[in-house]
């Protein structure tokens, strides 16, 4: 919900109706369109690839439904603070201008290339899944309320279906449900569907990933072609840039090593972004917010506590992935410093 979200209001509020701006990006988003894309950008990768992996560790379905009801609670309070954010900083580029605006420079860049690389990641994530059900196929011949709603009674429905059992280890398991219930054709639909919704997810993400880059070229944090748009308004050579992104970490051959990082820098961010929420309350008080988080700052804490211990549970328990992470963080430092070395040189 967040890399589409934060995105949603900087491009309806920085852009005028009708053709972009010189040199601005097009202005498609609406109310609608936004909603379709943020329901469109979340169903697909965890509902369609996930449900066998949370089975294989978790013995009963109470449970099984629990993980993922708590799963919308933490969703709920990034986006209640993310949305405050982004009705008050209505610029593009993900949770980039928030962490620039309450940290400043370098801490703007560090989330911004931690955003580019989850959201790349979850193009990447969404192009292993969207192989997985090609493979099989091809043999054979509001928003986050209705995310929620369609993601437990999918898990309601799958665990109706297969016992627990039956999905522990499955990579694809409403495939597998689908071939219970319907034989060898069902399944062939089910592959079909979840390849469309894969689909909606990938181009959700590509176009976060793109405005990411585009908004760090503009910043002056990131060199190149980037801040620079199509005549109709695309940022063309950000949307290459972030594509060879995610087809490098789909070179890693790994799904599960993929989402491990890309749910390590999107818990990054929101930390980021949630802590940004509290400087920037008690330094512009006086900052405009048409839309305020609700229960400030009791979910916002709440919020920020729970993805840190996130992380900090992923370090503990699944150290390998979680310092590969850490070094793409590490590498943030030097690059930041050299690339605004070269500027200061070309200036």
């Amino acid at each position: 919900v967040k890399d589409v979200h934060s995105d949603v209001p900087s491009q309806t509020s920085e852009q005028s109706a009708g053709a972009p701006p010189s040199g601005g990006l097009h202005r498609v988003l609406g109310n609608a369109f936004g909603l379709a894309l943020i329901v469109g950008g979340v169903i697909g990768l965890g509902i369609f690839r996930t449900p066998g992996t949370i089975a294989e560790h978790l013995p009963h379905p109470a449970l099984i439904i629990g993980v993922w009801v708590l799963g919308a609670g933490f969703s709920w309070l990034g986006s209640t603070s993310v949305a405050e954010l982004a009705a008050a900083i209505p610029r593009s580029g993900g949770f980039f201008p928030y962490a620039e605006r309450a940290f400043g420079p370098f801490a703007g860049f560090v989330a911004g290339s931690s955003d580019l690389l989850s959201s790349a990641g979850t193009v990447a994530a969404g192009s292993f899944v969207f192989g997985e059900y090609l493979g099989r196929l091809v043999p054979m011949h509001a928003g986050l309320l209705a995310v929620v709603v369609l993601y437990i009674l999918l898990n309601v429905a799958l665990l109706a279906v297969l016992p627990v059992a039956d999905m522990r280890g499955q990579a694809l398991v409403a495939g597998t449900a689908a071939g219970w219930v319907f034989g060898r054709s069902g399944d062939s639909i089910i592959a079909v569907v979840a390849m469309i919704g894969l689909l909606s997810a990938v181009n959700a993400s590509q176009l976060s990933t793109s405005r990411i880059i585009y908004s760090l070229n503009r910043a002056g944090l990131v060199q190149g072609p980037f801040g620079r748009v199509n005549a109709g308004g695309t940022p063309s050579a950000a949307l290459l840039a972030g594509s060879i992104v995610a087809l490098a970490m789909v070179a890693t051959g790994s799904f599960e090593r993929v989402l491990a990082i890309t749910a390590f820098y999107m818990a990054a961010n929101y930390v980021i972004v949630l802590a940004a929420v509290f400087v920037l309350r008690r330094r512009e008080p006086e900052l405009a917010r048409p839309y305020r988080a609700r229960g400030y700052p009791w979910t916002t804490g709440f919020g920020l506590v729970g993805f840190i211990a996130f992380l900090a549970g992923a370090v503990a328990s699944d150290t390998t992935n979680s310092l590969v992470a850490l070094a793409g963080f590490g590498v943030t430092i030097p690059a930041f410093y050299l690339l605004r070395s070269r500027e200061a040189k070309q200036n």
